[in-house]
């Protein structure tokens, strides 16, 4: 879990038959709204290598005990977009605003 004081590094592999035009990380605290970063697969860092697959971007410092959700939404040149995790398509789950990766910051020392 991270700390108050540190960053939160995404990273994922994005493939596609089509160029990816954009590509990024909709993040926010639990309950709150959503912003959104662009990944990026441009070598510069976060990004360790530019072009090869693996997009990267940082999310900012939040406060201990927060729990932040995010997903990741990739487009690629004709307009199709994928996002992860995918939501449910059975009822009652079609416009679902969910599901979310989670994590929580937490400043207490390990035990």
């Amino acid at each position: 879990m991270p700390r108050s004081t540190e960053y939160v590094k995404i990273t994922c592999r994005i493939e596609s038959i089509a160029p990816i035009a954009e590509a990024r990380v909709d993040w926010g605290p639990d309950g709150g709204g959503l912003e959104s970063i662009i990944l990026r697969d441009d070598g510069v860092a976060p990004d360790a290598v530019e072009g090869d697959g693996v997009y990267a971007a940082f999310l900012p410092f939040q406060p201990d005990k927060t729990v932040v959700r995010f997903r990741i939404r990739a487009t690629d040149d004709s307009g199709g977009t994928l996002r992860t995790p995918l939501s449910p398509e059975v009822k009652p789950f079609a416009s679902f605003e969910g599901p979310f990766f989670l994590y929580e910051v937490d400043d207490a020392d390990p035990p």
